[in-house]
């Protein structure tokens, strides 16, 4: 709990209520209950859940491309860097070899 005396902070409130954050959205409509039925993820790329409601009203849904693409690029340099140094692995071991 807060005490009177402590200065509330975004910091304070999470530490003091840190087991359940509660978010209330209400659409044009008022259709809260809607809202509220809501699964927590989708289960299709098709369907939207309260993960992807939340990340369209914060606007992170439109980083999901961008992430998508630099993470096939990040596969493209590991399987790369992975035949380097098989490489440089091999010339050690022959290096050794060679007297």
């Amino acid at each position: 709990m807060i005490s009177p005396r402590t200065e509330v902070t975004a910091e304070t409130l999470v530490r003091s209520h840190s087991c359940r954050m509660v978010v209330v959205v209400v659409d044009g409509q008022g259709e809260v209950e809607q809202i509220a039925m809501m699964k927590p993820k989708a289960a299709s790329e098709h369907e939207d859940g309260m993960l992807e409601f939340l990340e369209d009203i914060i606007g992170s849904s439109r980083y999901q491309q961008p992430i998508t693409v630099l993470a096939a690029r990040v596969e493209e340099l590991n399987e790369l860097r992975g035949e380097k140094v098989s490489l440089i692995i091999t010339c050690l071991a022959f290096v050794r070899l060679v007297p």
